[in-house]
């Protein structure tokens, strides 16, 4: 009877050690997945990747999880612990339900993220097919403050300068050490009161602009100088009507000697300057792409070098160009997308392709035989 009695006390903790590591092992293996917890990393404007913890009381069986974005499913066989979301919207909020499963049971886990909003590009090069480049330099205020152009027969340079409520104040253009032409600007309470303008080298105009600040009317007389000689030039009135969101859209100029006036007319739509109608009659139509404008910069008076292209009007007809950018009201306005046809009088003048990056920027541009390539910069 001792012995019976000695072999049931030995056998007891035994068991009670058996017994409670096998619940112990069937605790575990017959359990849902635990908690676990979601990070959002490599966020972008169009994406983004998700990680997760392994949950809590992982059992011995396979873990599968579920995504949703915005109670949409998008995966319910996923077997690692991270999912990459791509063609998500710009700046938008997502929810994210991730459930994980196994067996037994299922747990769920919810959180959120917003996308980025899409960066605001500034070109800073054009390249052309020979090699010429176009580079052009901001301010941290993201205005121009030099463009050059290198490689070319003749290498040139732009500088802007700018006073402390950010208004231009002064322009120029020089090649070789000389001075191709230069503007300066002052202002009056935020407007306009005179704009000094010259151009050309040994045969020069210098043009003066003097505004009335209440109307917006303005005067312009100059001289032509030619090797010491000096011409005086018609000097003309002009008389700028502008539409509900400041646009300049008609402008009648007066011979103030002859009495010969001179009429533009500027029509407007989605951002675009889309009709131009010369003091000849010509009437020039724009037709536009719906993509973010290459031309980041806005143009000054001068700046003449740069004359086959203005507004972001590129390889538009010189003698247009070099009338409307005297125009002071216009050297602010920039296109709100890239031109894709010029018309004149209803004639397809000129068209152009172009290729994209993918958020709507041109980075190549194609007309006329050539390619121009653009590079941009967020600054």
């Amino acid at each position: 009877m001792n012995i019976f009695k000695n072999i049931s006390i030995l056998i007891l903790p035994v068991l009670v050690f058996v017994l409670n590591y096998g619940c112990s092992e069937d605790n575990d293996s017959t359990k849902p997945p635990g908690d676990f917890n979601i990070s959002v990393e490599s966020i972008t404007y169009k994406s983004a990747l998700i990680n997760w913890t392994v949950p809590e009381n992982n059992s011995q069986f396979e873990l599968i999880y579920s995504i949703y974005i915005n109670d949409v499913l998008l995966n319910d066989n996923i077997t690692i612990n991270e999912y990459q979301l791509i063609d998500l919207n710009a700046a938008e909020t997502y929810l994210i339900k991730l459930i994980a499963r196994n067996d037994i049971g299922e747990n769920q886990t919810n959180s959120s993220f917003t996308t980025l909003e899409i960066p605001t590009l500034y070109l800073v090069e054009y390249l052309y097919p020979s090699g010429e480049k176009d580079t052009l330099i901001y301010n941290e205020q993201k205005q121009i403050l030099h463009r050059e152009l290198t490689n070319f027969p003749d290498d040139f340079r732009s500088d802007f300068s700018y006073n402390a409520e950010g208004l231009l104040i002064s322009d120029s253009s020089v090649s070789q050490q000389i001075v191709y032409s230069n503007a300066n600007y002052l202002y009056q309470n935020g407007s306009l009161a005179t704009i000094n303008v010259r151009e050309g080298a040994e045969i020069f105009t210098i043009r003066d602009y003097t505004f009335d600040i209440p109307t917006n009317n303005y005067i312009v007389e100059g001289n032509e100088y030619v090797f010491g000689e000096i011409f005086e030039l018609p000097t003309y009135e002009n008389y700028p009507i502008f539409d509900s969101e400041n646009r300049l859209i008609s402008l009648r100029s007066i011979d103030i000697n002859s009495g010969a006036e001179h009429y533009y007319s500027f029509a407007y739509e989605n951002g675009n300057m889309t009709k131009i109608t010369d003091q000849t009659g010509d009437i020039w139509e724009f037709i536009f792409d719906d993509k973010k404008t290459f031309h980041t910069y806005k143009n000054g008076c001068s700046n003449s070098f740069n004359s086959y292209e203005f507004l972001g009007l590129i390889a538009l007809d010189f003698e247009l160009i070099r009338r409307i950018r005297l125009i002071p009201y216009l050297y602010g306005f920039t296109n709100q997308n890239n031109p894709i046809e010029y018309k004149l009088n209803g004639e397809s003048y000129r068209t152009f392709s172009y290729e994209y990056n993918d958020i709507g920027y041109p980075v190549k541009i194609f007309g006329d035989n050539t390619e121009i390539f653009l590079t941009y910069s967020e600054l």
